[in-house]
C-alpha cells in the first residue's frame, strides 16, 4: 500500500473508500471486489492494491466510513434532545428512533440496517474488522449513556451493554421474519427492561421545611400549660 500524503492521493483513496461502503449498503460483502469498488469511483483498477493493504484492508475502512457515518447522524439527533424526565415508552422510543428507525417500506433504511448487522456477523470472522466494531461500539455506547442522561435515568456500563444486546437481539430475530417490523419487536423487548436496564434516578427527599425567624414573631403563642388537678403517684 501507498500512503495517500498528498491531496489528490487522499482524494483517490477517500473515494474508494466511500464507493466501497457504497457497495456494502447494497449487496453486502459479496459486492466488494477490486473492480466494482474502483469502477464506483471511477478511478482505475490499480488504485484499490495502490492505495490498500488487500481488499480486507479496504473493507475495514468502509466498515469505519460507514459506521462513522451513522453515529455522526446519531450524534446530531441527539444534540437536538432536551433534558427532562422521561417515562419508559418515551425513553424506549428515543432510543429505539436512534438505533433501529421507522418501520415501513423504506428499502433503503432496512439495507442499511442489514449492512450494520452484516458487519457484526463478519467482525467474529474477521480480525481486522473486530477492532473497528469494537471502537464504534463504544462510541455507540457512549452517545446511549448521553440519551439516558438527557432523560434523568441511570447509567452503567454493563447495563449499556445489556440495552444493546436486547435491541440487537430482536431487530436481528424481527429481520427474519416474513414481515419484518424490527423497531415494534425492539421497541416491545426493551420497554419490558428499560427500567431495570436504566432505572430513573431517584428523586433527592424533600428537607423539612423551616419557619423562618421574621416569621415566627407572627405566629400565635402556646398556650400556657394549666397545672394538673391529678396528684402524680410517687
Amino acid at each position: 500500500m501507498i500512503t495517500a500524503t498528498t491531496p489528490k492521493g487522499e482524494r483517490r483513496r477517500q473515494a474508494l473508500v466511500a464507493a466501497a461502503a457504497e457497495l456494502l449498503l447494497e449487496g453486502g460483502f459479496d459486492a466488494v471486489r477490486h473492480r466494482s469498488v474502483a469502477t464506483r469511483a471511477d478511478l482505475p483498477l490499480a488504485s484499490t492494491t495502490y492505495y490498500f493493504e488487500s481488499l480486507e484492508d479496504l473493507i475495514a475502512r468502509a466498515v469505519e466510513f460507514s459506521g462513522n457515518a451513522e453515529l455522526e447522524s446519531m450524534r446530531r439527533r441527539i444534540g437536538e434532545v432536551t433534558h427532562r424526565k422521561r417515562g419508559a415508552e418515551a425513553t424506549v422510543d428515543l432510543i429505539v428512533d436512534l438505533m433501529v428507525g421507522a418501520d415501513g417500506p423504506d428499502e433503503f433504511a432496512r439495507g442499511r440496517l442489514i449492512a450494520r448487522y452484516e458487519r457484526s456477523v463478519a467482525s467474529a470472522r474477521h480480525p481486522e474488522l473486530r477492532e473497528v466494531q469494537l471502537r464504534l461500539r463504544a462510541q455507540l455506547e457512549d452517545l446511549l449513556a448521553d440519551v439516558l442522561r438527557r432523560s434523568d435515568r441511570m447509567v452503567r456500563t454493563d447495563q449499556l451493554r445489556r440495552l444493546v444486546a436486547v435491541v440487537d437481539g430482536a431487530v436481528v430475530a424481527a429481520l427474519a421474519e416474513s414481515d419484518p417490523q424490527p423497531r415494534r419487536t425492539a421497541r416491545g423487548a426493551l420497554l419490558e427492561l428499560i427500567d431495570v436496564i436504566a432505572p430513573p434516578v431517584p428523586q433527592p427527599l424533600m428537607a423539612p421545611q423551616t419557619v423562618p425567624p421574621a416569621a415566627a414573631q407572627h405566629l400565635p403563642a402556646a398556650m400556657p400549660q394549666q397545672p394538673s388537678r391529678h396528684r402524680t403517684l410517687d
